[in-house]
């Protein structure tokens, strides 16, 4: 494969070159419970940091928490038109050298900056690291990724040209270098209206390695009305799926296009790999067949696969299991008893007795999971 060699980037990036200095943008949509503990978080930094907040046009109380801040931040209001737009309006004003996306419903640790640009590579396009999961109410509930799903490191070309993945996380646990935000943005708002991170985290992969950084540098909230949850309470179930897949599909076209771009070859079974993207497929065609997006799709294939990659997954022994044991409930026990098992399995408050204590994890290891695709 052509330019695989980590020294034959596309675009190289200057090599002596060492970032001082930061830009947080926090992204904002009607989270006024927890925009104020994010920007907190931002401002309380140990190392001086520049604070963006975009504020996409909420219709809560958002806007009266943020400017309650601006002697600390600098504040930009707009109509609302989704993440990419907020991600490319707060990028417009950001004028560190490297660059983190926050999302509001998550918080920062005060070490996060100083720790990024006392390790940070002259060539690392992006860093990434593990986050503490947390609740509605900030409690810790384990990290992500969990200590079985290493993150990737240095060129991950190779795995996203194969398989349309590779092991990295979400938006506030990904640092971006100037450098390489510079050839990739702005982010393409009609496709991007959820999961601008998805494709900046695969655009940047071609522009210089991963650096995998080794701490807890923020907090990743669980809640049910996150927009990531595809079983929280803003959309059924299936329409959660059916939303992945979308974005699954966006994500895949994106790294088609950097590759068509640098005359990369792309396997003709891209995304085959991804066990968000097969999951979404398989449930979603378990739950509402008549309306499954890709019509193509059949269960069993879809089952088998899913299973296949279940197995394989770095992750705790029970944890394979219960996903497995998920699927098959699904696949011959009926579309009721379908939606009954993934809802036990996506959301902790629904789980009877029995299944909490077969899906526990091991003391200090959460529910946390790899997240190989944004």
């Amino acid at each position: 494969m052509k330019n695989r060699d980590e020294n034959k980037w596309p675009v190289p990036l200057d090599h002596d070159w060492h970032p001082k200095s930061a830009s947080i943008v926090i992204d904002n949509y009607n989270y006024s419970r927890y925009v104020s503990q994010a920007i907190e978080s931002a401002v309380s930094q140990t190392h001086r940091t520049q604070v963006i907040v975009v504020d996409d046009g909420s219709t809560d109380n958002s806007r009266e928490i943020i400017q309650s801040y601006s002697d600390q931040i600098e504040a930009v209001f707009k109509t609302n038109g989704g993440h990419a737009s907020a991600f490319n309006a707060g990028y417009a004003r950001a004028t560190g050298d490297i660059v983190l996306f926050l999302d509001s419903d998550d918080i920062i640790e005060p070490i996060a900056v100083e720790t990024l640009l006392a390790c940070w590579k002259p060539e690392t396009a992006v860093a990434h690291y593990p986050m503490t999961i947390i609740d509605a109410g900030s409690k810790p509930k384990g990290r992500i990724p969990d200590p079985f799903s290493p993150l990737a490191s240095g060129d991950v070309r190779g795995p996203l040209l194969k398989a349309g993945y590779f092991p990295s996380t979400v938006t506030s646990g990904m640092a971006f270098s100037r450098q390489v935000l510079a050839q990739i943005m702005p982010v393409p708002e009609e496709d991007f209206f959820q999961g601008a991170d998805g494709y900046l985290l695969r655009a940047a992969a071609f522009f210089g390695p991963y650096q995998y950084v080794d701490a807890l540098l923020s907090r990743y909230r669980i809640h049910d009305m996150s927009d990531s949850n595809p079983l929280g309470k803003r959309r059924p179930a299936v329409e959660g799926y059916r939303h992945r897949i979308k974005l699954e599909r966006n994500f895949l076209k994106t790294t088609k296009e950097y590759a068509a771009r640098f005359q990369l070859p792309v396997s003709t079974r891209l995304g085959d790999g991804s066990h968000t993207y097969i999951g979404a497929r398989f449930f979603s065609l378990i739950l509402d067949p008549a309306n499954h997006p890709i019509r193509s799709d059949h269960r069993f294939p879809l089952f088998l696969r899913y299973v296949s990659i279940s197995w394989r997954q770095e992750l705790d022994f029970k944890r394979r299991v219960i996903q497995i044991f998920v699927a098959v409930v699904s696949l011959f026990g009926g579309k009721k008893a379908a939606d009954t098992m993934i809802r036990m399995a996506g959301n902790p408050a629904t789980r009877p007795g029995w299944f909490r204590r077969i899906s526990s994890l091991r003391k200090n290891q959460g529910n946390g999971s790899t997240v190989n695709d944004s």
